[in-house]
C-alpha cells in the first residue's frame, strides 16, 4: 500500500510540473498579439502617408484657388468658378499611394474670421464680408476626400482585415485666405468724410484710397503708379476718366489699411518726446530742429508759418523724425518743410492731433498722419510723401505728390488651416 501511494504521489508530481504544453500555448497567444501589432503598425503608417499626401494635395490645392479667387471680384459667380477650376487642377495633379493620381475635391468659397480663427463657407455672389476688428478675409476651403466613390473609395487596409477592420476614411482639409493685393499708398482716408481731387492733381508713387462718404475726381486728375479703391458705400462724382475699384474687394483692401494706420497711429502718439517741445512757432521765425536719436520724436503747438520763414529738420540719413503737432498746422505762401543732413521725406512723419493741415502753395517733405484733422493742400503745393487721415482730404489746383508712399500691403494667399 506504502509503495501504491508514494506511486501515486510521483504522478501528480509530474503532473504538476510538467509545463510544457503551458509554454507552447503561451507563445502562441504571444506570436497572435506580435502580429497584431505589427499589422497595426503596417497599416497605420500606410494611412499616415495617404493622409499626408491628401492633406499636400489640399493644401496646393487652396493656395491656387485663393489665388485665382482673390484676383476677381471675391463674391462673384467668376471668382467662385476659378477658385474652383485653379484648386481642382492642383488637386488632380497630385496622387496617393502608388501613383493612383486624386480625381476629385470639394472648394467653397467664404471668409476667415481673425476674431474666431474659424472658416465660414458662402456661395453667394451677394455676400459681403462681416464686420470685425481684426477684419474677415476672403477664403476658400479645399477638402480632398478617400472615402464613399471619391478617390478610389475608402482606404483599404492590408492587416486590418485579421481585426475586422478593412477600410478606413480620410481626407484632407486646407483653409487659405485671400490676402489684398499689393498696394503702397499715396492718399488714404480713414474715416466716414471724403476725397476731393480737383483740378489737375497728380498722385504719383501709390494708390488713393477712400473708405468714406464720397469721392470727388475732377478733370485732369491721374494715378499713374496706383489705382483708386472705394468702399462700397461712398458715392462718387468722377469726371476724370479714371475707374475706381469698388467691390468687396475694395473693402477688405481698405479695412486692413486702416487697421495699419490706425496702429501706426496709436504707435507714433505713444512716443516719448525726447527732442523737443516747441510752442506756437509763428508766422514771423525760421524754426529749425535738429535730430540727436535714431527716431526723433518732436511736440510742436501751432505750427503756423508764412512767406518767407520754413521749418527745417536737420538730421543724417540714418535718422527719422515724428513731430507730432497739436492745434493748427498751417503752411503759407510758398513755406515749406526742409530736410538737411542727408533726411529723407521718407523717414518723417507728421502727426496732426486735431484742428486742421493746410499747406498753400510750399513744399511737405514728409509724410502727414492723422485721425481727427482735415487736410488740404492748395496751390501747386507738392507733397514728398503721403496722406493718411479719417478726416477731409482735398487736394486742389494743380498738387502733385511724388513717389514716395506711408506704407504698403501685404500680398498673396496663405493657408490659415
Amino acid at each position: 500500500m506504502l509503495w501504491e501511494k508514494a506511486r501515486l504521489h510521483r504522478r501528480a508530481k509530474d503532473f504538476i510540473v510538467n509545463e510544457s504544453g503551458a509554454i507552447a500555448l503561451v507563445m502562441v497567444v504571444a506570436l497572435v498579439a506580435l502580429m497584431a501589432a505589427a499589422a497595426l503598425a503596417v497599416d497605420y503608417g500606410y494611412m499616415l502617408v495617404v493622409q499626408r499626401q491628401l492633406q499636400n494635395a489640399a493644401d496646393a490645392g487652396a493656395l491656387s484657388g485663393a489665388d485665382a479667387f482673390g484676383s476677381n471680384s471675391p463674391n462673384s459667380q467668376a471668382a467662385q468658378t476659378a477658385a474652383t477650376t485653379a484648386a481642382t487642377a492642383i488637386v488632380t495633379g497630385n496622387y496617393w499611394g502608388n501613383q493612383q493620381y486624386l480625381t476629385y475635391c470639394t472648394v467653397t468659397p467664404g471668409y476667415w474670421s481673425n476674431v474666431n480663427k474659424g472658416f465660414t463657407g458662402t456661395t453667394s455672389t451677394t455676400a459681403t464680408l462681416p464686420t470685425q476688428t481684426p477684419p474677415a478675409v476672403w477664403a476658400i476651403q479645399v477638402v480632398v476626400p478617400k472615402s464613399s466613390s471619391n478617390n478610389g473609395g475608402p482606404l483599404q487596409l492590408i492587416f486590418g482585415p485579421i481585426l475586422g477592420i478593412e477600410t478606413v476614411n480620410l481626407n484632407g482639409t486646407a483653409v487659405a485666405m485671400v490676402k489684398s493685393p499689393s498696394v503702397t499708398w499715396s492718399v488714404l482716408e480713414t474715416g466716414s468724410s471724403s476725397i476731393t481731387l480737383n483740378s489737375n492733381v497728380t498722385i504719383n508713387g501709390g494708390s488713393v484710397g477712400d473708405n468714406g462718404s464720397s469721392l470727388t475726381l475732377d478733370n485732369g486728375v491721374t494715378v499713374p503708379q496706383g489705382q483708386v479703391y472705394i468702399n462700397t458705400a461712398t458715392s462718387v462724382t468722377n469726371n476724370s476718366g479714371l475707374t475706381p475699384v469698388q467691390n468687396s474687394a475694395s473693402n477688405t483692401l481698405l479695412s486692413q489699411a486702416i487697421s495699419s494706420a490706425n496702429a501706426a497711429y496709436t504707435n507714433f502718439i505713444g512716443l516719448s518726446n525726447n527732442t523737443g517741445t516747441y510752442s506756437n512757432a509763428g508766422q514771423s521765425a525760421n524754426l529749425s530742429i535738429t535730430g540727436t536719436n535714431t527716431v526723433n520724436v518732436v511736440d510742436i503747438s501751432n505750427l503756423l508759418l508764412d512767406n518767407p520763414y520754413n521749418i527745417t529738420l536737420n538730421g543724417t540719413s540714418a535718422m527719422s523724425f515724428v513731430v507730432r503737432v497739436s492745434g493748427t498746422f498751417t503752411l503759407n505762401s510758398n513755406t515749406s518743410v526742409l530736410l538737411s543732413g542727408g533726411l529723407t521725406a521718407g523717414n518723417v512723419t507728421f502727426i496732426a492731433t486735431g484742428g486742421s493741415v493746410i499747406i498753400d502753395g510750399g513744399t511737405m517733405n514728409g509724410s502727414i498722419l492723422t485721425q481727427n484733422s482735415s487736410v488740404t493742400l492748395n496751390s501747386s503745393a507738392t507733397l514728398n510723401g503721403s496722406i493718411v487721415s479719417g478726416q477731409s482730404i482735398m487736394l486742389d489746383h494743380g498738387v502733385t505728390t511724388p513717389s514716395t508712399t506711408f506704407m504698403s500691403s501685404s500680398s498673396g494667399s496663405a493657408l490659415v488651416q
